[in-house]
Order: structure tokens, then sequence, then C-alpha cells
């Protein structure tokens, strides 16, 4: 059966529902994606800087076993570079005032300005290392700078910035790819529950809209089998039975109105506060004629004086069951 609500609020009510599920997931997934952009590019970067800092390492201790320093003999410094692995290395020594000593890209280094202002230079003194991608004032090529201080001298390993070390810096797009996937396949999850939730709640809502206009339930409605369907097909359990009782109990108080009137004798039933609760008519005629009066409701009874030792003995047993009657009152 067509449940007849109003297409607006239907959509109002899915769509923000929507929305709150697909605001909270998408929040996470940026917070995922930036973190783990942030992760592989300092993880790359570090990958990079630890091969520089080994050839930096290296030329320091073949400067130390070769006594460089002391003898100036700087030239010795190209046999090591002719054993390096790595390519398109660049190997620069200066020393604490900033002056260079050695650089295997330029053979004339008097001529060089002095480099103690060169970033990667200055953040090796306060730091552990120093890094720094920029173009050269010498060559005119970019490159990566590392440097580091030996309390003598810094050596600079610098590696050509081109499109090969780019692309090794560059961060993989894949796991992008795989959370936008993941965002748009939860996207179809949630639309799904958002749906599935929102049938339950139509379904309630429209139980209820046929509880008050006084209509008859709707048999072949059915709810999920999960927890939730649980909880509305308990509810509307629970509302059969009562309604169910509620068509016993009037059926009863019918017999029982049927049988009172098949009766010859006039009887009554009145609550402990003396109310009526239900009679007959042959009480009422009764009453009438005791009572010398043509109309006399049946809560007068209490007042016909020929009827006060019944009413004191009433009183009697409704004080000792300790229950205050309407005249107490």
């Amino acid at each position: 059966m067509a449940i007849p609500l109003k297409k607006n609020n239907t959509m109002s009510f899915r769509l923000k529902l929507f929305i709150s599920f697909a605001a909270i997931f998408t929040v996470f997934t940026l917070l995922v994606m930036i973190f783990q952009y942030d992760r592989e590019k300092k993880f790359r970067i570090g990958q990079l800087e630890n091969t520089l800092d080994n050839i930096t390492e290296i030329a320091h201790n073949y400067m130390t076993s070769n006594s460089i320093v002391d003898s100036g003999s700087y030239i010795m410094m190209d046999s090591l570079m002719e054993i390096l692995p790595a390519e398109n290395i660049r190997l620069t020594v200066i020393n604490p005032k900033g002056i260079v000593l050695y650089d295997s890209e330029v053979s004339a280094v008097e001529s060089m300005e002095n480099h103690l202002e060169r970033p990667e230079v200055r953040q090796s003194v306060s730091s552990e290392s120093g890094a720094n991608i920029r173009e050269s004032a010498t060559t005119g090529s970019s490159y990566y700078y590392y440097a580091r201080f030996y309390t003598d001298y810094f050596v600079r390993t610098a590696t050509l910035y081109d499109l090969r070390v780019k692309d090794f810096l560059h961060v993989e797009k894949l796991f992008i790819i795989y959370l936008i996937l993941l965002f748009l396949v939860t996207s179809v999850i949630l639309h799904y529950i958002t749906r599935k939730f929102y049938e339950i709640i139509t379904k309630l809502k429209y139980f209820i809209i046929r509880l008050r206009s006084g209509e008859e339930l709707d048999e072949t409605m059915e709810f999920p089998k999960d927890e939730l369907g649980s909880i509305s097909n308990e509810f509307t359990s629970l509302y059969k039975e009562l309604n169910d009782a509620q068509k016993n109990l009037v059926i009863e108080k019918n017999k029982l109105y049927s049988h009172l009137s098949a009766l010859n004798e006039g009887i009554a039933f009145f609550s402990p506060m003396k109310e009526k609760v239900l009679t007959n008519n042959h009480f009422i005629q009764n009453l009438n004629l005791l009572s010398k009066m043509s109309t006399i409701s049946a809560e007068k009874i209490f007042e016909v004086p020929e009827l006060k030792p019944i009413v004191r003995f009433i009183d009697r047993q409704l004080k000792e069951a300790g229950v205050q009657s309407s005249d107490a009152r």
C-alpha cells in the first residue's frame, strides 16, 4: 500500500540524513588523504636526503683519512667523485667562513662568492643538517642541496633537480584514486542505508497517523529484519495486543450489559469513591420507588435516609481498608 507523504518533506529528511553521514565521511577521507600525502612526501624526501647524507659522510671520511684539510690538496676529491655510484652529484667543501674550498662542478673556486648565507649551509649550523631546492648562482642549474657542518668545514652534496628527481619526489596518486573510489562506494552504501532508515521512519509515521485517525492497521506492513525493524515490529505488536485487549474488554462489557438488562433485580456497581460504574434500569426504578422521587441519579443512593445503615457499613469497610471515600474528602 502506498504511503501518502509529502514529497518535499521526504526529500528534505533523506537529504539532510544523507548529507550528515556524507559530511562526516568526507572530512574523515580528507584527513586521511592529507595525512597519507604528507607522510608519503616526507618519506620520499627522507630517502633522497638519506642518500645525500651517505655521500656526505663518505666525503667527510675520505677527507679525514687522507688529511685533505691539513694538506689543502682538495684536488684529491676528484678521485672520490669518480668512484661514487650516484649520477649527477655535485660535491662542495666550504670552510667555516663561507669560502668555497672545493666544488666538483667549478674549477676556479676562488671566483665563487661566499656561501655562508646559503640556506642549506646556514641551516646546517643550527641543525644537524640543512636542505634546500634552488637554482645555483654559479652554474645556473637547479639542485637539491644537502649540507652538514663538521667543525672545520661544511660538506655540501647536491643532486641535479631534473625530471628524474622530480618524479622520485612526486607522490603517487594511486592512494588518492583508491580513496576516491572508496568514497564513491561508501556514498552508495550511505544512500542505501539512509533510504532503508527513512522507509522505517515513514512506516512508523504512517502507523501513528492511522492510529490517530482511528483507522484499521495495515496487516501487510512489514519492517526490515534488523534491530530497528525489530523495535518497530515490537511496537506495532504491542499496540495490536492492546487494541485486541480493548476490543475484548468492550465485548465483555457488552455481555455484562446484556446480563444486567436481562435480570429482574436492580444491580449497580460503584467505585471506592462512591462513583457509579455500571447500573441497570431496574436499579434506577427501584431507587426512585425507595426514595419516592421520580428522577434520581444512581449516586444519590448514599443520601437516601432508608439506606443509612448500609451507607455506614460501607464507610466503615472503606475506612478499615484505608480507602478515603468522596464524602470524607
